[in-house]
């Protein structure tokens, strides 16, 4: 299993917050690039689609609403 396979896999079995390092590489593989930073959101973009996502943070850690919304948003 490759590590996109076993981070996606880590992300979905996630019960409480996920690190936020964890969600970004799953964007970054998923093709998003971070384009920009205000207060504790993180703004992601597809480079083809033009697709953004905000993702908020507090605490270095992601709460399991924004995740699960962030896995359907993907397609996962």
């Amino acid at each position: 299993m490759t590590k996109r396979k076993k981070r996606i896999v880590r992300l979905k079995q996630a019960k409480g917050d996920v690190p936020f390092k964890l969600i970004g590489q799953v964007l970054e593989d998923c093709g998003y690039d971070l384009v920009r930073t205000k207060g504790s959101h993180f703004y992601f973009q597809h480079f083809f689609f033009k697709t953004t996502i905000s993702v908020p943070v507090h605490g270095g850690r992601i709460k399991p609403v924004y995740v699960r919304r962030i896995i359907t948003l993907l397609g996962l």
